[in-house]
């Protein structure tokens, strides 16, 4: 639903991030609900988030893997799940 609603609002292609999909630059990616989300050689590599896990940081990951390539590009986040307060 979050692709449809911001492809309707920019040029740009928006597409529902998936796994081993090669990242193209001028594009928007939405990460689908539940799964962590890393970049490896220019792809994403999704991965089911595990049940076990107090908290469920997906940005945090994905951020990680950005540092370890070592991107130096522009980007954005999108989230289809609302940010939560841990405490």
């Amino acid at each position: 639903m979050l692709p449809e609603l911001l492809s309707r609002t920019t040029r740009i292609p928006v597409l529902q991030a998936r796994n081993e999909m090669k990242i193209a630059p001028n594009h928007i990616y939405v990460m689908p609900s539940n799964v962590n989300i890393e970049i490896t050689d220019g792809h994403f590599v999704l991965t089911p988030r595990t049940k076990n896990r107090l908290r469920f940081l997906p940005v945090d990951t994905f951020m990680q893997t950005l540092a370890e390539v070592g991107v130096r590009k522009r980007w954005a986040w999108f989230s289809p799940e609302p940010a939560r307060m841990v405490r």
